[in-house]
Formats: C-alpha cells, structure tokens, sequence
C-alpha cells in the first residue's frame, strides 16, 4: 500500500529529477516527514493541510502555487523562489528561510514563530493579518509590500530594509530594529516611544506627528524627511541626522544630542528647551520662531549661513558658539548681541589652520 509520503514523492520528486516541471497537481491532508526537496519547479500546485516536518526546500521554485492551513515545522528553506504564490492561514514553526525570494502574491492570517529569516527579499507581496513572533530577521527586505495589519513581536531585527512600507498598519511589540533603512516609507501618527532605534536610516519618508519620546535615535538618520508635528522630548541623539527635513511645530525638549546636525532643514515654531547640544550642527537651516530656552549647553554649536527669525534664546548660555553670517531678524538675546555675533577670531584661526594643512 503506497503511503502518504510516498504519494507526495511520486508526484512531485519522481518527475523533478527527470526533469519535469510539476504542474497543476492539488495535494491535500498529507503529512510530509523528514526529506529533502532539491531544485524542483513547481507551477500551479494547490497544498490544501499539509503539515510539512523537517522538510527541506533547496533552490526550489514554487511560482504560483498556494499553501492553505499548512504548516511547516523545523523546515528550511534555502534559495527558495516564487512568484505570485500564496500562503493563507498557514505556521511557519521554527523554520530557516535563506536567501528567499519572493516576489508578489501574499501571506493572510499567517505566522512566522520561533524562525529565523536571513539575506532574504519580499517584493511586492501583501501582507494580510501578517505574524512574526519572537523570530529574528537578518537583511530582510521588504520592497513595496501591501501591509494590513502586521505584529513584530519578540522579534530581532537587523540591517532590514523596508521601501515605501506603510507603517500605520504595523505593530511593534518588544522589538528590536537594529539598523533599519527605511525609504520613502509612511509612518505618520505611530508610537514609537521608549523605543530602540539606533543607527536607523529614515529617508524621503513621511513620519508627521509619530511619537519618539525617551527613544533611544542615537546615530538615526531623518534625510528629507517629512517631521512635522513629532515628539522627540527626552529622547537621545547623540550623532543624528536631521537634515533636508521639514519640522513644523516639532518638539525637541529635554534631548541630548552632541556631534548632531540639522543642516539643511526648515524649522518652524519648534521647541529645543532645556536641551544639551555639543558640537551640533545647525548650519544653513530655517529657523522660525523656534525657542531654545535655557538649553543646558550649545557648546561648539554651528548656526552659521542659518536664518533665525523671531527665534528665542532667553536663559542659554553660549560657548564658542557660531553665529558666522546669520539672518537674525527679531531674535531674543539673553546677554549682549557682541558675545554671540559673528566670531571673527575663531573664524580667522578656522581659515589659518586649513591653510596651514595645506
């Protein structure tokens, strides 16, 4: 009597090897144990549950199949392939995907739990009620992916791209993202406070009115960024980049950033208050009435070629601070206009020291 497992061989094993490409066959409420699929071509295959054991897929591709409440336990999958395939209602329990590919088609009401997902790459794809659950993802890419209703939870994260993603429909639940890059990605009115976002990269990405408070941005880049109406408050900065953004009515209360730099962006009726910045850039920036009230230090701070209209600076201390050719039109000064004006001295010795290393 021909068992389960060797049905599954039969139809799909016997004419891989000899060649074939394994065509619009529809297998259902089989249970696959312990083999190896090795550079099969599938097309058009229906898996309706199976639950798949310690199965490995090698250089297979799968294009246009569909997987239905099945579920793959201890599989691996290593430089799988598909195209416009679909995974509905399915478990993917402690599996490896490596080097995966896989372009359009969809994962609805499916989970990835306890798997690791490396140098991997989702284009294109929905997904729909989408899970990964205490997993660890490393260079993943997810390219232009329709997203409802996404969890990351217990989940480890790094070096992930994600492009033109829509984070609104993301939830992060004690996660990691560990250098994300995120390009041209909607993350408008999402909370990410208290959040570890170090050596991320956002750019040319909508992040309006997202909160970041007590988030740890260290060395997080916001390049041409849309800023407007975010909450930075408390949170730290140390070596970010803020520059080509576009921050109205941004709170950056009470952060620390030294050796940061906003060069570049428009700033309009932002709040800086109390905040310690050391050796930050804020050169050729659009100031208006911005407030840096009793900032704890501006010490080696750039301002210059900026425009600073209407900006208050009542109650902060400056340190070699540089004001060199600034527009500052209606300004409030705490102390003399002399000791913050432009700093001929230390622009004269700025000049003879790159002259002296040349």
């Amino acid at each position: 009597m021909t068992n389960n497992n060797e049905l599954f061989i039969e139809h799909i094993i016997n004419k891989s090897q000899s060649g074939e490409v394994v065509e619009k066959l529809i297998l259902q409420n089989l249970s696959c144990d312990d083999f190896l699929l090795e550079g099969v071509q599938c097309l058009e295959l229906v898996f309706e549950n199976i639950t798949f054991n310690r199965v490995d897929f090698k250089d297979c591709d799968l294009s246009y199949c569909s997987f239905e409440n099945c579920k793959f336990n201890e599989c691996k999958f290593d430089s799988l392939t598909t195209t416009m395939s679909n995974f509905a209602d399915c478990i993917f329990n402690n599996v490896l995907f490596y080097k995966c590919n896989l372009i359009e088609g969809f994962f609805k009401c499916s989970v990835f739990h306890e798997s690791n997902i490396q140098e991997s790459f989702f284009s294109r794809v929905s997904l729909i009620d989408f899970k990964i659950l205490g997993s660890s993802l490393t260079l993943v890419s997810f390219g232009e992916c329709k997203s409802e209703k996404v969890v990351f939870k217990d989940t480890n994260t790094h070096q992930m791209l994600l492009v033109k993603f829509n984070f609104t429909t993301l939830e992060l639940i004690n996660t990691v993202l560990d250098n994300l890059i995120a390009l041209e990605c909607d993350a408008q009115n999402i909370d990410l406070s208290n959040f570890h976002l170090a050596k991320c990269q956002f750019s040319y990405g909508n992040l309006a009115n997202t909160n970041f408070k007590n988030s740890n941005l260290d060395m997080v880049s916001f390049k041409s960024c849309n800023l407007n109406g975010c909450d930075f408050s408390s949170a730290s900065l140390n070596y970010a980049l803020v520059v080509d953004a576009t921050c109205h009515n941004t709170n950056f209360c009470d952060v620390k950033m030294h050796f940061g730099n906003f060069q570049g962006s428009d700033l309009f009726n932002c709040k800086f208050d109390r905040s310690d910045f050391y050796m930050t850039q804020f050169q050729k920036a659009n100031f208006i009435n911005c407030s840096f009230r009793n900032c704890l230090s501006l010490l080696l701070c750039n301002f210059s070629y900026s425009t600073l209209t209407g900006t208050d600076f009542s109650g902060t201390k400056f340190e070699r601070t540089t004001f060199h050719l600034v527009k500052d039109d209606n300004v409030s000064y705490d102390g003399k206009l002399g000791i913050i004006g432009d700093d001929k001295d230390l622009l004269e010795a700025d000049l003879w020291m790159t002259k002296f290393y040349e």
